[in-house]
């Protein structure tokens, strides 16, 4: 799946109905769409060039139903994928000009303090898109730093839990949140959406004072609710629990498991 350029596939998904999507990243211009959609030109300060996320529909003999390219005129990629029976979901990475909708918590670009040159400024964003490929809503999701979305799960109410990467202070965490304070390294930003991504639930950092949810995978029980996050930890104080399998950091970067209440 692909054109003429470097184009990647980070998570793929299945639904009822054995139907795979798949999503990713292209350079490519002649990126093989359904739907007409091409590659944005454009770097719009990234030094790889354009490059925008897809996301492509499959039958379950492998046959293409659909493909579409989502993206502005800077560095986007989509790294995790997810559907239920609404609709297809995608989250990733995202600069300046990527096309949101109206009426979405965040609609415009946060900007980035700590910018990597390859990509360029970045924000995490979260699009949904019916099961046709059509967008209903995209949004970004991210603050002043550098934010990315990894992974990200969809609850039994069609809420979206994302995971982010975030290099600052993040907008999106709420009062009264198991942790307000970010640490002073990176840190780890649990954030639920409203179903229709025009409010957040509750947000909340996970971590201590150092370099902390890197790569966070996400996963919610459908039937409780519960959040269970899974991420690296270079902190000697993140936050674990009495009597929990290891309470303490062995040295350098440890793996890290945490349970989030509904």
């Amino acid at each position: 799946m692909g054109g003429t350029l470097g184009d990647t596939c980070r998570d793929g998904a299945v639904d009822d109905q054995g139907n795979i999507y798949a999503t990713g990243g292209t350079e490519s211009p002649g990126f093989p769409t359904t739907d007409g959609t091409t590659l944005n030109p454009g770097s719009n300060g990234a030094q790889s060039g354009p490059h925008d996320a897809w996301v492509a529909r499959f039958a379950p003999d492998g046959t293409l139903v659909w493909a579409t390219l989502v993206g502005g005129p800077a560095y986007d990629r989509a790294y995790a994928v997810e559907v239920n029976q609404t609709g297809v979901y995608i989250a990733g990475r995202a600069g300046a000009g990527f096309p949101t909708t109206n009426g979405v918590v965040q609609p415009t670009f946060a900007g980035d303090s700590l910018v990597e040159p390859f990509y360029g400024p970045q924000d995490g964003f979260v699009v949904k898109l019916t099961p046709a490929g059509a967008v209903v809503w995209a949004t970004y999701l991210g603050g002043a730093g550098r934010d990315i979305i990894r992974d990200f799960d969809v609850d039994a109410t069609g809420a979206v839990v994302a995971g982010v990467i975030s290099s600052a202070v993040n907008p999106h965490v709420t009062p009264g949140a198991y942790d307000t304070t970010p640490g002073t390294g990176l840190n780890a930003v649990v954030v639920k959406l409203a179903v229709d991504a025009q409010s957040v639930v509750w947000g909340t950092y996970l971590g201590g004072t150092g370099d902390d949810g890197v790569n966070p995978s996400v996963r919610v029980d459908p039937a409780s609710g519960v959040v269970y996050v899974l991420a690296s930890a270079n902190s000697t104080d993140f936050p674990t629990t009495a009597g929990a399998h290891q309470a303490t950091n062995r040295g350098g970067s440890d793996l890290t498991l945490t349970a989030i209440a509904a």
